[in-house]
Order: C-alpha cells, then sequence, then structure tokens
C-alpha cells in the first residue's frame, strides 16, 4: 500500500447521552456520599449539579472530562476552589 493510499482516519462520531451517562458515573465516582473518593453529596445532587453546569453558557465545548468535573464541584460545593483556599495578605507599615 502506498501513502496515496492509506485510508484517512475518521473522526468517531460522540454520542452525547452516552457520553452524558458515563460523566454522571464519573462524578459520582468522585463525589458520591456513600462512596465517593471526595464524600460531599447524593446521587441525586450529583445529577442535579450536572444539569446546571449543561444549562449554563460557556465558553468552550463541554468534553465530560476532569475540568468540567471540578466545574460540577464547585456547584456541589460553592467555598470549593480547585486552587486551594484563599489566601489573605496585609502589608505591614515599617
Amino acid at each position: 500500500m502506498t501513502l496515496s493510499e492509506t485510508p484517512i482516519p475518521t473522526q468517531v462520531q460522540r454520542n452525547f447521552l452516552t457520553d452524558l451517562n458515563i460523566f454522571v458515573e464519573y462524578c459520582n465516582d468522585f463525589y458520591n456520599i456513600k462512596s465517593g473518593m471526595y464524600p460531599i453529596a447524593k446521587r441525586s445532587e450529583i445529577i442535579n449539579a450536572i444539569g446546571e453546569y449543561l444549562t449554563e453558557p460557556h465558553e468552550f465545548d463541554i468534553q465530560f472530562d476532569s475540568i468540567d468535573r471540578e466545574n460540577v464541584r464547585m456547584i456541589l460545593e460553592p467555598s470549593y476552589s480547585p486552587f486551594g483556599p484563599a489566601i489573605e495578605f496585609t502589608v505591614c507599615e515599617q
């Protein structure tokens, strides 16, 4: 087979509902109050937070990745920041 005969790879068509179901399980594995790595919410709360996240305007496409998962966490836990707690500084006069 020559280079000109090599088939061009096609992009895999993604299914939104399949991706959404996988994302729900992904978030549930992290945040479920009974079995999650960071137990902060019930499954129904996680699903509601995902629904809220999906209806918000976004600057970028939703990829159902860790960035999206962290954004769902910020809905579940508004005081949470992926950058850690805010540090306040004060300026001391000499």
